[in-house]
């Protein structure tokens, strides 16, 4: 576990975020965390369970964001952008 990890994982809130998941109470919200911490979020519950996670965004510069955060907090990610369909001939 990584020193951010243990950080974030010793405060009551990841307590009970955690308390939520291991009784499969779903759905569940976490709201009001700014981008940054919402990236430590995400990264400190895929090293404790040792998984990976899907996240919806709601729009690509929020996406990218996410990304480049959790990249330097050394998860293994991908970033899935936002296309365009034309079905017309051009």
């Amino acid at each position: 576990m990584s020193c951010y990890s243990k950080l974030f994982s010793s405060s009551p809130e990841y307590k009970s975020i955690k308390h939520n998941t291991e009784r499969d109470s779903y759905p569940f919200g976490v709201l009001g965390l700014p981008p940054t911490p919402k990236a430590f979020l995400i990264h400190t519950l895929n090293e404790e369970y040792r998984c990976g996670s899907v996240v919806l965004v709601p729009d690509e510069a929020t996406g990218e964001k996410l990304y480049r955060d959790l990249t330097v907090l050394g998860s293994s990610c991908a970033l899935y952008p936002a296309r365009d369909f034309n079905f017309q001939s051009v």
